[in-house]
């Protein structure tokens, strides 16, 4: 693996060990526990409004994991 990827990941590595990092996934994770009821949905726009919000939710989400996978995979190569 090259120098800069290996830094990128590394870099990444640290920010998901950080408080900062946990208080986000913390607060993305009861914000799309909010966003997922549709009972308050009446329109078509606000569903795909709602929709989009929560796509972008599951990536931030699932950050972490795709990063470290990444990681895993470069190391073996």
């Amino acid at each position: 693996m090259n120098k800069d990827l290996q830094d990128y990941y590394e870099a990444q590595i640290d920010m998901f060990q950080s408080k900062g990092w946990k208080d986000l996934i913390e607060h993305v994770t009861s914000a799309k526990m909010s966003t997922n009821d549709l009972k308050m949905i009446d329109s078509s726009d606000k569903f795909w409004y709602k929709k989009g919000e929560c796509a972008f939710m599951d990536w931030i989400l699932g950050w972490q994991d795709m990063v470290e996978e990444a990681y895993k995979q470069n190391l073996e190569e």
